[in-house]
């Protein structure tokens, strides 16, 4: 796909968008196949995504690499429409475009919109009918959800002891055989779930929540290599946290700590 859509990306990479529309579209119409053009459509909103990485540090290309992200943005959206058309709303491909999508939109966005969190859980209402719970791409669309604050912070106990069940079945999942790569999103999720108790005031249901986490990984850390980093970078995610609202060591020392120092001194690091 990359291939057949090389020369309208390169004209696109060279400023010359309304040619660049006009080679695609030839492709298009080309061809009555309703998948071919789907997928056309997303591996030009992908290839045109990339060709801003590419220029996005150079500061002389600035302006071409932005132009190039929102013509980005306008094909990965195409592609959406484009799946539906031949699969229906339910649909795994639909799914990913939609997932694809939001996350190019986050990424393209100083602030990111609240249509990221629309659309992934668009994504995820249709994995969890067709694809089910445990399924890869299920999981992952989940772990995104509670990344990005859902579900939020609640007062009811009733859905903290939900959410707490959650992490419990997440866990298990993604300890399971070959999805290693699973465990520092495990990690990542439920450490941002618990500063979000954490910064609503919540301190008990947000230590619950990062100790189940941090006790759950403690002997996996064999398992993933990235896991140890995961641990780094979410302590500091939690210590941010920790400082914003004032919590004081004698209120971390008794529980906390000792399992996050057991924690780094399995990854070796002081």
């Amino acid at each position: 796909m990359e291939d057949l859509v090389r020369a309208p990306v390169t004209l696109a990479s060279d400023g010359k968008f309304a040619q660049a529309r006009a080679a695609l579209e030839r492709q298009l119409e080309a061809t009555d196949d309703g998948l071919a053009r789907a997928d056309l459509l997303t591996s030009f909103g992908v290839e045109l995504y990339n060709a801003h990485l590419a220029m996005a540090h150079f500061e002389d290309q600035g302006s071409l690499a932005n132009a190039l992200a929102q013509e980005s943005l306008v094909y990965l959206h195409r592609s959406i429409a484009g799946y539906e058309k031949v699969f229906g709303r339910r649909h795994p491909l639909v799914a990913l475009a939609l997932h694809s999508y939001a996350d190019a939109l986050e990424e393209l966005s100083k602030e990111p919109p609240p249509e990221v969190v629309e659309y992934l859980k668009q994504a995820y209402q249709i994995r969890l009918e067709t694809l089910g719970p445990n399924n890869d791409e299920t999981v992952a669309n989940g772990f995104s959800l509670l990344r990005r604050g859902v579900p939020a912070a609640s007062t009811d106990p009733k859905e903290f002891d939900a959410l707490l069940a959650r992490a419990a079945q997440d866990f298990e999942v993604a300890k399971g055989p070959k999805r290693s790569e699973f465990l520092p999103r495990f990690l990542s999720a439920y450490t941002s779930a618990a500063v979000r108790y954490l910064l609503a005031g919540q301190r008990k249901e947000a230590f619950r929540l990062r100790i189940f986490a941090l006790e759950s990984i403690a002997g996996q850390l064999d398992e993933s290599p990235e896991l140890c980093l995961s641990v780094v970078v979410d302590n500091s995610e939690w210590a941010d946290a920790a400082r914003q609202v004032g919590l004081s060591a004698r209120e971390t020392e008794t529980n906390l700590d000792p399992i996050t120092a057991a924690l780094l001194s399995q990854c070796a690091i002081p």
